[in-house]
């Protein structure tokens, strides 16, 4: 194993330790023949890198156009209790979109208008409001079977509160049953 800050070559000899060695060998991937990157041959052959170095490199490629790999980022879900409560109560009064025996709750049409309607009332965008509903329902299901099992838990606030308002969900809420794999074995006497 090399010593530490010193890095290794894959089998194409480009070193891949360090985020800059990758970003290098995408910008060399995708480079054009008028805009070649820099890049730092006594590193490679010399096959390691000090602090400086991976340095140089990441400010070599931060103004060319690499893709960066990141996450893809969350939308912020900001409700206030007034917007929270009036969403509960539209919610209430469109069981089209919880209530799966309702014919109309296939009409994935009626349902995305309903949701366009509601973003324009309040707005914000149509992910946040289902991110906000799905993560809320999912929190219920899950506080409605902890407190069906042993109650010995203390309950924060917000989960009190999540029992109390998204009730109307209840009947159409169905635990599905684990399946339980059991092993047999054959024993010789």
């Amino acid at each position: 194993m090399p010593a530490r800050g010193r890095g290794r070559k894959s089998k194409t000899g480009v070193c891949r330790s360090t985020p800059a060695c990758n970003q290098r060998e995408i910008a060399e991937k995708e480079a054009t023949p008028e805009e070649e990157p820099t890049i730092h041959a006594q590193n490679d052959l010399e096959g390691g890198h000090s602090e400086d170095d991976t340095q140089s490199v990441q400010s070599d490629f931060a103004s060319t156009d690499a893709p960066k790999a990141s996450k893809k980022s969350k939308p912020v879900i900001d409700f206030s209790p007034e917007e929270e409560q009036s969403m509960i109560e539209w919610l209430e009064a469109n069981p089209v979109l919880y209530n799966k025996k309702l014919n109309l709750y296939k009409d994935t049409a009626k349902k995305e208008k309903l949701w366009r309607d509601k973003t324009v009332e309040m707005g914000k965008s149509v992910d946040v409001l289902k991110i906000w509903y799905s993560s809320l329902r999912s929190r219920y299901g899950k506080l409605k079977k902890l407190r069906s099992g042993s109650g010995d838990g203390e309950l924060t606030e917000r989960d009190d509160w999540v029992l109390r308002n998204f009730e109307f969900l209840r009947p159409h809420i169905y635990e599905v049953q684990k399946k339980t794999i059991v092993s047999v074995s054959i024993r010789e006497i």
